[in-house]
């Protein structure tokens, strides 16, 4: 089976398997015989962590029909939980949007009767549907006619929603002309007709749509307040948190680890079998981390399988996780010879996880951590026996492979956190999700409830970590701070999310009319008109590492008019069309890690547009002239681009800033320092050119000290030959004092011989990193030590530096008593070529936790 064919491509054969179930928790080793390119020195243990059952009845294994025990704490909480419709939080902001018309203080619609009169019967259309969404969706599961109803329901909503959507932004960016601007409006009106469709039409068949829910004698609910009932964020679970597997991982862990297992052999396979959801990842995350393995063994690589199972991508992609630098060959033999380099002489952890799929059961702990999820606010008892009777476990089959526990567990999701997590669908499996980068996108389609006194990033944090803490997502155990679906989770997003969202990692030409959210994996633009062609009412167009040529044509881009998210991430373009203007719907353009040179200056005709990420576009030479256009530009991502000399002027307008990673200073007033004042930046920041500051009331107008959000600031001044003033220096270092809520802080370049005192200040007592480097005028480190939080400091490249003293752990103005660097535990100095002496007081009990100290390049130091 399966085993045996990851076991052929090692080079070996297999005998035995760990199973997780009712069966023993015990395994034989499997002798790898060492042949090719695989003889390596040493011992290998390899761990198979997802082979799910699917041939017992071969094998002559039993397949369990209950899950080892195992507890899980579920909270109770006084607090009550409502699931919602799907549909019903699209019906809430296709209203909102089109209050905001009807109510416009500026009465643009009066005398235009007409286009009032298509707006209200809109509204009351939407009124009228709302209470019959969550009896429909429940029924829609036993009667077809009542999914049709709702599949065509929720494709007319897209277009009223596209309608408003485009009358909004005319009316915005319209010029006021004369009194008569209501006809102005009328011509509004009369384009989107010309260009997306009737509008007319489109009332009308929403109309007809709603007055046939009469026919399915759907019941009218309440409409409850979903934001009512949501709890704060709880922590990820943890290691702690998992029962009953002490004795399966202890039992993994003496396999390879015995002196006996690589006598004969110098490999260990360890496959780990069970159906899905029973725990085998997290049973190999426990062994992959333990300390006893982390110690024993020189490299460890996590490979997640999943959907390509084909051994050169394998094989690469456990050489990537070696080694970062990108490695695209395909030929497995000279693969092979690569990782035999890389590993020769040393020990080496692999786990190949998500080997295999299939098999299902109910009361697998994943169904049991989503279901803890649902009811951890329950205290009503007869909340819970409306769970444990609800129809929902009743499903038949062919409707639905999902297990049932998941499927109750989505069903009781608030509607917003519905169409949130459906989204995911247009991931690939096993997707590395990064919360930040969801969260602009839920922004970017509108799936965000605007509550009052919040911003929509800390309610989709908000979202998110809701969806954490139902198990919906998993921390990741390859990569901290992101995260990860469980197959079986991804499957219920994908069953739920239905033809209006396509994930083309396959045949392109099932792609259905009503589709309004797609992913690819391969160059979009060369078929697109036979492969995509019907579905021109396109919001989403996501594209995952896909090495394409540039845009020749925009004949397809000027298709998608309804575009609201576009991501070439990775994609091979040099530029981008002039037609990209027309686009008025955008609120997410990603052209990350492309080889991009310009940007269109029409990109700045975007008025709705949110998020421009640029990250790694290190050719990228000028932002556009007219970024201060983007009025609702919110976050704006240029790390990694080396080639941008200078920031466009008049970037203080964009007033809705709320992530810009970087700042270059220019020479003029319009792009200077100034600029940053009324900017509210949050988390990374980093200022660079800093040696384009005159002075330090030009610092001081930057405001750092007010902006508190910010987490990570990173302050650089390039070389010059110029001649400085050492204290025009200071002074200006002085005024970019930053907020204290400051975690991490970076100074480099700085040109003066003395910091200013607040850099050593208690007061920064959130400060966790700190590096100074390339400081070539310094002469003297500021007090440090009393830093409370200090755990990692690095001092590079301060050649003007003799004596470090008693100034680096008191401040003599401080009447702080404390130990100097008494959390300190990474200690670094590098190319410090005129230190000379390094004087510790025998008064202070310094470095009390120091666990690291690296000294390198020191010359003189005696």
């Amino acid at each position: 089976g399966r085993v045996l064919d990851y076991c052929d491509w090692l080079g070996g054969t297999s005998n035995s398997k760990i199973c997780l179930g009712e069966m023993p928790s015990t395994a034989a080793i499997f002798n790898l015989l060492p042949i090719g390119s695989f003889c390596i020195s040493r011992f290998m243990a390899i761990i198979i962590a997802s082979l799910t059952a699917w041939a017992s009845a071969a094998t002559g294994d039993a397949l369990v029909q209950t899950p080892p025990a195992a507890a899980l704490e579920i909270q109770i909480m006084a607090a009550k939980i409502y699931g919602g419709a799907y549909l019903s939080s699209f019906v809430d902001a296709i209203l909102d949007n089109l209050s905001k018309i009807l109510e416009d203080d500026d009465s643009v619609l009066k005398g235009n009767y007409s286009a009032l009169e298509l707006l209200q019967r809109l509204e009351e259309c939407l009124f009228d549907v709302a209470p019959v969404l969550d009896d429909a969706e429940h029924k829609q599961f036993t009667d077809k006619r009542v999914k049709n109803w709702l599949s065509d329901l929720q494709d007319a909503l897209y277009f009223a929603d596209d309608l408003l959507d485009e009358l909004s932004t005319k009316i915005a960016t319209a010029t006021p002309r004369d009194p008569g601007f209501s006809s102005y409006f009328s011509s509004v009106v009369d384009s989107y007709v010309e260009g997306c469709g009737d509008m007319e039409n489109i009332v009308q068949r929403l109309e007809s749509l709603v007055a046939r829910k009469k026919y399915f004698r759907l019941k009218e609910s309440a409409q409850v307040d979903m934001l009512s009932w949501r709890t704060p964020s709880t922590s990820l679970i943890v290691s702690s948190d998992i029962f009953g597997r002490d004795k399966d991982k202890e039992e993994i862990i003496k396999l390879p680890l015995a002196d006996t297992c690589h006598a004969e052999s110098p490999f260990t396979v360890i496959p780990i079998w069970g159906m899905g959801g029973i725990g085998k990842t997290t049973l190999a995350q426990l062994v992959y981390s333990d300390a006893k393995v982390v110690e024993n063994f020189d490299i460890r690589v996590w490979v997640c399988v999943a959907e390509n199972s084909d051994p050169v991508h394998i094989t690469r992609t456990i050489i990537g996780a070696i080694d970062p630098s990108p490695c695209s060959m395909d030929n497995f033999d000279v693969l092979q010879t690569k990782l035999k380099d890389k590993l020769i002489g040393k020990t080496f952890l692999l786990v190949l996880d998500d080997v295999w799929h299939g098999g299902m059961m109910e009361g697998l702990p994943l169904a049991v951590k989503t279901l803890g999820g649902l009811l951890r606010n329950k205290c009503d008892v007869g909340d819970w026996k409306k769970i444990l009777e609800s129809e929902i476990w009743e499903l038949p089959e062919d409707e639905s492979e999902i297990v049932p526990a998941l499927r109750v567990s989505y069903h009781y999701l608030p509607s917003h956190l519905k169409r949130c997590f459906v989204y995911c669908s247009l991931y690939p499996e096993d997707h590395q999700f990064d919360k930040d980068e969801l969260i602009f996108l839920w922004m970017a389609e509108d799936l965000l409830q605007q509550v009052e006194n919040n911003t929509l990033e800390n309610i989709g944090s908000e979202y998110f970590d809701e969806l954490v803490a139902r198990s919906f997502f998993q921390s990741s155990s390859a990569y901290a701070g992101l995260f990860v679906m469980h197959d079986l989770i991804h499957d219920l997003a994908m069953f739920f999310a239905g033809k209006f969202f396509f994930r083309e990692f396959g045949n392109p030409y099932m792609v259905d009319s009503k589709t309004r959210h797609l992913s690819c994996d391969h160059d979009p633009t060369s078929r697109f008109r036979e492969a995509y062609g019907g579905a021109v009412h396109m919001r989403t167009f996501l594209c995952f590492d896909v090495k394409s040529n540039d845009i020749k044509s925009d004949l397809w881009l000027k298709q998608l008019r309804c575009l609201r998210v576009l991501a070439f991430q990775e994609c091979k373009i040099l530029s981008l069309p002039d037609s990209i203007a027309e686009l008025i719907h955008m609120r997410y353009l990603d052209l990350s890690k492309t080889p991009i040179v310009r940007l269109p200056e029409l990109l700045c005709k975007l008025y709705n547009l949110e998020t421009l990420k640029l990250r790694d576009c290190d050719k990228l030479e000028m932002l556009p002239s007219r970024m201060q256009d983007l009025v609702n530009l919110r976050h704006l991502d240029i790390r990694g681009t080396s080639g941008l000399k200078e920031m466009p002027k008049g970037m203080s307008k964009l007033k809705h800033l709320n992530l810009l990673t970087r700042y270059i200073v220019g020479e003029h007033e319009e792009n200077g320092i100034r600029e940053l004042g009324p900017i509210d930046v949050h988390g990374l920041f980093r200022i660079s050119k800093l040696e384009n500051v005159n002075n330090s009331s030009e610092a001081l107008e930057a405001k750092m000290g007010n902006k508190k959000h910010i987490n990570i600031l990173e302050l650089e001044w390039l070389p010059n030959d110029d001649t400085v003033d050492v204290e025009t220096e200071r002074d200006i270092l002085k005024e970019l004092r930053p907020h204290s809520n400051l975690k991490e802080l970076s100074i480099d370049g700085y040109r003066g011989e003395i910091f200013p005192n607040w850099l050593g200040l208690s007061s920064y007592s959130n400060i966790t990193k700190l590096s100074i480097s390339c400081c070539k005028n310094c002469r003297q480190l500021p007090s440090l030590g009393q830093l409370p939080s200090l755990q990692h400091l690095v001092i590079f490249e301060l050649d003007g530096l003799e004596r470090i003293d008693e100034e680096f752990y008191k401040n003599g103005e401080s009447c702080h008593k404390g130990t100097p660097f008494r959390s300190l535990e990474y200690l670094e100095f590098g190319r410090m070529k005129g230190w000379r002496e390094w004087h510790i007081p025998d008064k202070y009990d310094v470095f009390p936790k120091l666990k690291t100290l690296i000294m390198r390049h020191c010359p003189v130091l005696s």
